[in-house]
């Protein structure tokens, strides 16, 4: 099947990858001259750095009314990164280019080979499981819909009409623009964008840690030739750690849980989604196992239930206080995603999206510390402009990485003659750089952030929900492991050259850990005495009033911290190591010789620094988190964790090589490294056997190919089976009538249980982009925040009675209001609304598109007739 598959879609896998090929090519003469510090001069992040100069563009010319939103305008965009690219390029001084080719030929070769493989294997994986029903998919696929037909920008909203989209939206735009380049409907670029992103992850981490590897070996000078081979060796590694590794909830909690080997009292002690108990009203526990519950072969996939591997990306939880009469229950879910997960449930999510670009970052740091003098004036702007991007790709992400790459600018000064402190000029002009970064993110970005509304509204303290060590484990045990034992030989050769600073290492995680201490209960006080109905005021004087007062929540709150405290002192203890190995000294002894030089190299310098990054941001949520809809720090967990998974993961793959394969510098005895490397072997392992099952599962037994081959059809587009068909024939119908014409259709209102999560409510937005008049209402109000309700006002109740009123003059007033173009009448209508609605639509308007499977019905709203004035 699918070798039918192939010769049937594989055209459309071609000629994706050739329009990203044929992208990133225009900007490599650009990498060449600004990335020139890295070894391969910006190869790897090529293809990245081009999606996103070109959709940039693209976006731009649309936002500033220049051109229309056509397949032209992206090869004038494509056209304008080229023409900047090699006017950057040329200089009186020639690029040698053989020179190059002959030094990275075999890094290029396997970039190449690995991108083609991760983007294959990510099409063959989403055309077995295509579905895009569930969870966000409908969205995300909303917005790709919306922005790939708009015929201009910004795009129009597809659940709420007479408005443009309210997100952080730069990432469905590169999606949209590559699907509207190669001809392909949304529900086709849906998939095909995902393993983009699957393979444009793969190859920048790769690239980062190949340069990072490159640039250790060149800076030791000794013969470089077989450390290609280890860069391109441990290149892999961390693709697979960053792409593929799991956290070890498969092989801690759901394998034994699954055998039902695992006691009880273990279950009850990690406390994971699903995997512990709650307590009765006696405060007894309930029995983690249910009655009928039978052991299962844990290492056979096709015996696991359905959506088993979802519940790994929530290993933290937490639990209410107790009361005099019952244990504390589950009352808020947190999600602690991680990339593999990401790939498998397949939600094509701002945080997804910005992967690749993360990475991009995180190269551009590197090209700052490897850099013989500060950033000239191309790098800043191009600095700026990547950096600045994450602001519209995922918004959490633009101040974590614009702190790395001064981080990085600070390190690379740092570094200057070897002195190891900053002069007063290096503080100035760090803060000079923050600002400029800033100023070109606030330029270049400011139509999306003049009219971007969020759901965001200040910082709230996090008095009671600390993470507890062994949830903390279970989600980065991988890292906690190897990263920990990195850590341990950085610390072994700043002793052994007299070089590790620990006052000052002592003095930052402390002074962190207490300013970080300080805001929440400072937050707190300012809590008790704010009003109660203030946002602020509720969440702490809603739980005192539930817990029975200020004294025993206190008391409970007190207990908790002392318990979860190992966590907060490995946190503190990984950034006292991280300082005092990255700042020796900080100033020059005027009566000694030894002016506190620097024993690290720039490669070791930035692992370090995104070990501090990464730790940093899961530390924060510890006392403080972002406030939004969902009142807890769901989110801030969320969007931090994930970017410390990314850097972890880099510096995972970087340590793993540091101790076994370089010479150069000071490692332990062999039996250690002989431990370590085994451990690494662990590590992979138990690592792999979650993606393994994972992807397995829901391509196979969920889809029930793996007992009938012939169960589904094998294709990238999930569009015709998204809906019922009947709805499906009639909104193609629709889409091929109007094009890119800017019209509102109306449809039924969300209504039931499942208001949001349901592909049925907004499936026309959802599969055509074209407005209607009301969507996922839950999501409206994440995206617009304090705005939600002025932006949707009444339409709930005139959708009602545009459908349920008898006469076509009740509604007239309706239709004028949102300028209604078209309206359907299909199965959630007749579901919601009965046909008695139905009639005066008939008696009224033309029907254009109808079902060939039953009775949905479209009908062009036309300006009615009036005898008297003959119009």
């Amino acid at each position: 099947m699918i070798s039918e598959w192939l010769a049937r879609e594989g055209w459309m896998i071609i000629n994706w990858w050739l329009l990203l090929t044929v992208g990133g090519m225009a900007v490599l003469p650009l990498t060449v001259r600004l990335l020139h510090a890295l070894p391969d001069k910006g190869y790897s992040l090529a293809r990245p750095l081009s999606l996103l100069l070109i959709t940039l563009v693209y976006w731009l010319l649309g936002m500033l009314n220049i051109t229309e939103n056509t397949t032209g305008s992206i090869v004038l965009a494509w056209m304008i990164i080229l023409g900047i690219s090699l006017y950057v390029y040329i200089k009186p001084n020639p690029f040698a280019w053989r020179s190059w080719w002959s030094e990275n030929r075999a890094m290029i070769l396997v970039v190449e080979i690995l991108f083609i493989v991760l983007f294959a294997s990510m099409a063959v994986y989403r055309a077995h499981q295509n579905e895009l029903a569930s969870t966000e998919k409908p969205m995300d696929l909303a917005f790709m819909s919306a922005i790939q037909r708009s015929p201009d920008f910004p795009p129009d909203d597809p659940w709420l009409s007479g408005y443009s989209i309210s997100y952080y939206y730069m990432g469905y735009v590169m999606g949209a623009m590559v699907s509207k380049s190669a001809d392909l409907p949304a529900t086709i670029g849906f998939n095909l964008h995902l393993a983009t992103l699957f393979a444009l992850g793969g190859t920048a981490v790769f690239g980062v840690v190949y340069n990072l590897i490159r640039a250790q070996a060149l800076r030791n000078l000794f013969d470089t030739r077989p450390t290609r081979g280890m860069a391109i060796g441990f290149g892999l590694l961390a693709t697979f750690f960053l792409m593929l590794m799991s956290n070890f909830n498969m092989v801690m909690v759901e394998m034994p849980y699954r055998a039902m080997t695992a006691d009880e009292n273990y279950l009850r002690h990690l406390d994971t989604k699903g995997r512990s108990s709650d307590y009765d009203q006696d405060g007894n526990p309930l029995p983690v196992y249910d009655a009928m519950q039978t052991a299962i072969d844990p290492f056979n996939p096709a015996q696991y239930p359905s959506w088993w591997w979802f519940d790994s990306s929530r290993t933290i939880t937490e639990r209410a206080l107790d009361t005099p009469t019952q244990r504390g229950g589950r009352v808020n879910e947190v999600i602690d995603e991680f990339p593999s997960f990401s790939f498998i449930l397949g939600d094509s999510h701002p945080h997804v999206m910005s992967l690749p670009f993360v990475l991009l970052a995180i190269g551009l740091a590197l090209n700052i510390i490897l850099s013989a003098s500060r950033p000239t004036t191309h790098q800043v702007l191009l600095y700026g402009v990547c950096v600045g991007a994450l602001v519209f790709l995922n918004t959490w992400d633009a101040p974590i990485y614009i702190v790395v790459l001064v981080g990085a600018e600070l390190l690379r000064r740092l570094a200057i003659e070897g002195r190891g402190y900053l002069a007063l000029f290096d503080w100035i002009y760090l803060l000079f750089f923050a600002g400029v970064l800033l100023v070109v993110m606030l330029i270049v970005y400011s139509p999306f952030l003049l009219s971007f509304q969020s759901q965001l509204s200040g910082i709230l303290p996090n008095p009671l929900y600390p993470t507890r060590p062994q949830q903390m484990f279970v989600m980065f045990a991988p890292f906690i492991l190897l990263i920990s034992a990195y850590l341990l030989v950085e610390m072994a050769r700043g002793m052994w050259a007299k070089r590790m600073n620990w006052g000052l290492g002592l003095v930052t995680s402390v002074s962190i850990i207490v300013f970080l201490l300080f805001a929440m209960v400072l937050l707190v006080e300012i809590a008790l005495r704010a009003p109660q109905n203030s946002p602020i005021g509720r969440t702490i004087n809603d739980f005192i009033v539930a817990y029975g007062g200020q004294d025993p929540v206190t008391e409970q709150v007190i207990n908790r911290r002392l318990s979860t405290m190992p966590t907060t002192l490995f946190m503190g203890l990984i950034l006292t190591l991280v300082v005092a190995r990255l700042f020796p000294r900080f100033w020059r002894k005027s009566d000694s010789t030894d002016t506190g030089r620097i024993t690290y190299s720039p490669s070791t310098g930035l692992a370090l620094l995104l070990i501090g990054a990464g730790t940093g941001l899961i530390l924060i949520p510890e006392f403080l988190y972002l406030r939004d809809n969902f009142g807890w720090r769901m989110n801030t967990v969320f969007k931090f964790y994930y970017q410390s998974w990314v850097m972890f993961s880099i510096v995972g793959a970087y340590g793993v090589y540091s101790i076994i394969a370089d010479i150069k510098a000071w490692r332990p005895i062999l039996p250690l490294r002989l431990a370590y490397a085994l451990l690494v072997v662990a590590v992979v392992g138990a690592g792999a056997i979650y993606p393994a099952f994972g992807f397995y599962h829901r391509a196979f037994i969920e889809t029930g190919r793996a007992n009938n081959p012939n169960a589904n059809d094998i294709t990238l587009d999930s569009g015709p089976t998204l809906i019922d068909r009947q709805d499906y024939q009639a909104l193609m119908c629709l889409s091929d009538r109007v094009g890119q014409a800017d019209v509102v259709v109306a449809e039924a209102r969300p209504q039931g249980r499942f208001v949001n999560y349901n592909v049925a409510h907004g499936r026309t937005g959802t599969l055509t982009g074209i407005s209607v008049i009301l969507g996922w209402t839950g999501h409206q109000s994440q995206w617009r925040g304090e705005n939600y309700s002025q932006a949707v006002g009444t339409r709930e109740n005139d959708l009602d009675t545009l459908y349920t009123a008898l006469s076509i003059t009740n509604v007239t007033p309706i239709i004028e209001q949102y300028g209604i173009d078209y309206i359907l009448y299909g199965s959630k209508e007749r579901e919601y609304y009965g046909v008695g609605g139905e009639t005066k639509f008939l008696d009224s308007f033309e029907v254009v598109c109808t079902s060939d499977f039953g009775g949905t019905r479209i009908y062009r709203v036309i300006e009615q007739y009036d005898p008297l004035t003959n119009e």
